[in-house]
This record gives structure tokens, sequence and C-alpha cells, in this order.
């Protein structure tokens, strides 16, 4: 069970015997300009509270969403491309993190020279690296760590974006596919006590999973995995306790700086996961929630401040586990996006293959692909037509619609 009102996780009572231990997980890291001043600077200024949270785990993992590098040019793809120089390394270095993801849609945004620089990089400086490599085999390949003396594995995927390691690609991620996520943690569980699943999906700024999601994590954890922890959404999501195991839909946006923006969500709002274990089992653990400030450090929110990113949790926490309830959540989200981006988007690209500049052409072509292939984008614009044709948007309830624009208040943004 969770204790909302202090962010307390409670699975199971501890047991006598073997000693306990820790693991800490954190959402986006990108040395972006604003926090790559202050890291530059004093590797450890951005940190603030957090810093003993993250230094006193056993185990702390950090999604590491740009490459480290000096090398390489900027691929045609849909949104940014992010990169940082190889001196912040030392900012993830001194906090005390043992893993970064690479399983996700920024860690090829700079080709496969600037991927494999940061790989390099992170290996020389004693950081594990997962979900990213020059095949398939070392894209899914997990790390293995001795953690007081239990087996621990993790394993990393990412929504088919521009990362993703296709056929004919040089280097790139472990890419979504159920099938192969659950026979790598079947396989895993074998050399393992332990195993974690780190996953990069979801619909950005949405603050509710899509049934897909839902359904592809409980796999997981049926699948032997104790702990599925997701990032993408650059905004914070609940969390749900199933069969035995922990999943994180979203710990938010962490170094990841979106202060110059202005959107109505909590983009500048996450979580650290801590996470404790007895031996093998997984007993219990804190939520530590955290606020972005002006891009030049976090601060660990307590008092008021605690209580409302808390009691937000709680609210998008409840739907979790009825699927039903998701579903129609799901299609009034989609029926707003629809309107809000895609309907206008759509016809832009398809306007855009037809240009007589290439590089516009090209440009509109990635963001087409991109639409097409990111199953985030795809669960969007099918489930909006599929009700469109079929007349389900004017069956969804208004309380279920007004509730999602609640939720969603950059929806109404013009």
């Amino acid at each position: 069970m969770i204790d909302w009102s202090t962010g307390k996780i409670v699975l199971h009572s501890q047991g006598k015997g073997e000693s306990c231990w820790k693991l800490v997980s954190a959402g986006d890291w990108a040395a972006l300009p604003d926090f790559q001043q202050v890291m530059l600077r004093d590797p450890l200024a951005l940190y603030g509270k957090l810093l003993p949270i993250i230094q006193g785990a056993d185990l702390a993992i950090v999604n590491l969403e740009t490459v480290l590098s000096d090398r390489g040019e900027p691929i045609a793809k849909d949104g940014p491309n992010l990169r940082g120089p190889k001196e912040a390394i030392h900012s993830l270095v001194q906090a005390g993190f043992d893993v970064a993801v690479l399983a996700n849609n920024h860690a090829r945004d700079y080709g496969s020279v600037a991927l494999a620089d940061t790989i390099t990089l992170c290996q020389e400086h004693g950081i594990r690296t997962v979900g990213a490599g020059f095949s398939l085999e070392e894209a899914w390949a997990p790390v293995y760590l001795q953690v007081q003396g239990v087996r621990v594995a993790i394993l990393a995927m990412a929504e088919h974006e521009e990362a993703a390691l296709w056929p004919g690609m040089e280097a790139g991620v472990a890419a979504w596919d159920l099938a192969q996520a659950v026979e790598a943690i079947r396989e895993a569980k074998q050399h393992a006590d332990i195993v974690i699943f780190q996953c990069h999906a979801g619909s950005e700024y949405n603050p509710l999973p899509a049934p897909r999601v839902c359904e592809g994590f409980y796999r997981l954890i049926d699948a032997g995995a104790s702990l599925v922890i997701a990032h993408h959404p650059h905004v914070p999501l609940g969390l749900e306790e199933y069969h035995g195991g922990l999943i994180a839909y979203s710990l938010g946006n962490f170094v990841f700086d979106f202060h110059h923006r202005e959107i109505a969500a909590r983009v500048n709002e996450g979580y650290l996961l801590e996470v404790e274990f007895q031996g093998a089992e997984f007993v219990g653990g804190q939520i530590h929630p955290y606020r972005a400030v002006n891009g030049q450090y976090l601060e660990y929110l307590q008092g008021e401040a605690a209580r409302d990113l808390l009691d937000h949790l709680e609210r998008i926490s409840r739907p979790l586990g009825n699927l039903d309830l998701l579903w129609l959540y799901w299609r009034a989200f989609c029926r707003e996006l629809y309107r809000f981006r895609w309907e206008q988007s759509l016809a832009q690209f398809v306007e855009g293959l037809q240009s007589q500049d290439p590089t516009e052409r090209v440009a509109k072509a990635a963001k087409l692909r991109n639409a097409f292939r990111c199953e985030a984008h795809r669960d969007v614009i099918s489930t909006a037509l599929n009700d469109l044709v079929e007349g389900g948007w004017q069956t969804l309830p208004s309380e279920v619609i007004a509730e999602v624009l609640e939720l969603n208040p950059w929806l109404r943004q013009a």
C-alpha cells in the first residue's frame, strides 16, 4: 500500500535475517543549457537535498536522455536533437549513479558515433549502460550487478522513435517489443534474483497512461520483473501495485530543463523512487517529490508543496488497475489531442511531402514517419480516427472529458 500523505510505500512486512538495501531511480536527465552551466561550474550544485538520497542508495539508476559527445551530426527526426558536453559526466558520477538507461528517443540524436562516445564515456567513469548498443543483442542485453549479495538484472526498452535499432542501422536502442521483453526477463531471471525493467514510453504531458502501456507493463511483471519504472511523458504519473510488484508509470523530468516553456502541465515536477528490498524481496519504499527551479537546481518538496504533488499522484493513481475506466479516459484524451494537434499537423505533414524544397520534404517526412512508427503517437491517432468514424466522440461521458481536460489544461491552450 502507499500512504499518500507521506509518500511511504509498504508492500511486505520485513522479516528477520537478511539485511535491507535500497534502490533509487531517477527520471529524465539531460545536460541542457541552463542546467549544463550549473553542473559544469559545480557538478553537485543542482541536486540540493536530493543528493544524500541518491548517494545513500546501494544502487542508483538514471535515464540519460542525451548523448555526451562533441562528435556527430544531428539526424533528421521529429523533435529536438539533444547533446551535452563530455564534462557533464562528472555530475552523474559524483552524484553516485551506477547505471545509465540509454533506451530513449534521444540516444541517437547525433548518430552512431555520438552514442558510441556516450557509452564509452560512461564505462570509463564506472557507470554501466543499458538499453542501447551496436546490435540487437547488445541493446537487449541486461546489466547484472551484485548488491549486498543479491544478483540484480536491469533491462530497458523504448518506444519506436528515431533511436530505435532498425534493421540496417549501425546502432540504436532496444525498441518496444513485448514478446522480446518477456523473453529477456525470463532469461535474466535464470541468472539473477531480481529483474528491474526500465521503459521509455507514454504520451507527453498526459498524467494517465494508455491502456496498452498498462497491459504491457503487467506482462513484464507477470514475466518476472519486480519493478517496472517508466519515463518520457515529461510529467509525473501514478504508481500501481500489481501481483507483488510495483509499476511507476513516469517519474517525470529530473534534470531536464522546461522552465523556458509555457505549458500548463507539471513539467517541472517529478519524484525519485526509492525502493527497499530485503534480500530479493521487495518490501517497500519512498516517493521523494521535487521541483526544478529556473533550470538551476532541484528543490526537495516539503510541507504544502509536497502535499500538493502527492495528492495529485494519489488522484491519478486511483484509476490504475481499472482498464475499462482508463479506456474511457484514453479515448477522451485522444479526441482532445487530435483536435489540439493532429488534425492540422497531419495535413501539414502530407502537404510538406509535396514541397519542392528537399530539406522541408525530409523534415515533414521525418515527422510523419514518427507519427506512424511510434506507438504512443500511433495509438492516439488511430484511437481518435476510430472514434471519429464510428461516432464514438458523441458517446464519451461529459464528466470523463471534463476530468481529462482538468488533468491536461494544456489541451485548452491555443
